[in-house]
């Protein structure tokens, strides 16, 4: 009957010393009265009462098998495909090729805004300009001119902004 201690027991289980202490705390294996452990008592009772499979890096008793969950692998999935994604996005924006999209597509229409704006307003001055110039009417060429600038800006009419480049790529 070899007697070994709490780290001999651990490595011949290979768990942790803790868990050696854990198996006595809760009554699953018995110290001997000298201190130690008997080696085939005490491996034979912390193997039969364990309460679980054993995890990585521990062995499994013979012929058993954990239990695979269909769930747990789904979630696993999908939690990888989360954190790939997210370090592709992480590395994107240290790249410097991520836009805000938003915040680009409030630009763009400001812009557009403003170029119209700009068109619209020269109008008048160009009337002012043309009556003196030419002596016409300044009311009358301003209708005109007006009209003429509406309608070149109706065919530059943007419907809806999009950043979107596979939908520019199909319309063409």
């Amino acid at each position: 009957m070899p007697e070994v201690s709490v780290a001999q027991l651990a490595a011949l289980l290979k768990v942790t010393e803790k868990a050696v202490r854990n198996a006595e705390a809760t009554g699953r294996i018995a110290r001997l009265p000298s201190g130690k452990f008997d080696r085939a008592t005490a491996m034979r009772d912390f193997t039969a009462n364990r309460k679980s499979v054993p995890g990585p890096g521990r062995t499994a008793k013979a012929g058993e098998r954990r239990p695979v969950n269909p769930e747990r692998i789904r979630n696993q999935e999908s939690y990888e495909k989360f954190r790939a994604e997210k370090m592709r996005v992480i590395v994107e924006r240290l790249k410097g090729n991520l836009v805000d999209r938003g915040g680009a597509e409030r630009r763009i229409a400001d812009l557009i805004v403003r170029e119209r704006n700009a068109w619209v307003l020269l109008v008048p001055e160009l009337a002012k300009e043309a009556a003196i110039e030419f002596g016409v009417e300044a009311a009358k060429f301003e209708i005109w001119l007006d009209g003429k600038v509406r309608e070149h800006l109706a065919l530059l009419k943007v419907e809806r902004l999009t950043l979107d480049l596979e939908t520019k790529l199909k319309a063409s």
